[in-house]
C-alpha cells in the first residue's frame, strides 16, 4: 500500500510538448545551455552523463545530475538536492522522486517535437 505522501506526489506530474524548428543535435545543445533559457544563476555543466549543475532563484535552489543521456534523443536531469519552499520534505528522500526529462522526436526535417516533464 502506498503512503498518502507518495500518491500525492505521483498525481502532480507535469508534461509539456512543443515543436521547434531545429535539428536534434541543435535542440540538445540548447537544452544544455540552461542559463540562456531558464536560470541566469547557473553553475556547473549540463552536457554529459553525470554532469552536475545548480540553478538558483534567491533562497530557492535545485541541484541536478544528468542521470540518463541518449544523444540526440533524451536527457534526464535528476534532482540531487533542493530548497523548494512548496515541498515540505525536502531532505527526507523526496528529491529521489523529482526528475526533469526531455524527449526529442523528429517530426520532419529540421523540426522536432520536444516533450518534457
Amino acid at each position: 500500500m502506498k503512503s498518502q505522501h507518495h500518491t500525492a506526489l505521483e498525481n502532480k506530474n507535469f508534461h509539456k510538448a512543443i515543436e521547434v524548428n531545429a535539428s536534434a543535435p541543435e535542440a540538445m545543445k540548447k537544452i544544455s545551455q540552461v542559463n540562456l533559457w531558464w536560470a541566469k544563476n547557473f553553475s556547473g555543466r549540463a552536457e554529459k552523463l553525470n554532469d552536475k549543475f545548480t540553478v538558483r532563484f534567491g533562497d530557492t535552489f535545485v541541484d541536478f545530475v544528468i542521470s540518463e543521456l541518449v544523444p540526440n534523443k533524451k536527457v534526464v536531469w535528476k534532482v540531487s538536492d533542493c530548497n523548494l519552499h512548496w515541498i515540505e520534505a525536502k531532505r527526507n528522500g523526496i528529491t529521489r522522486k523529482l526528475f526533469l526529462k526531455f524527449h526529442l522526436k523528429i517530426t520532419r526535417p529540421r523540426s522536432i517535437s520536444l516533450t518534457w516533464g
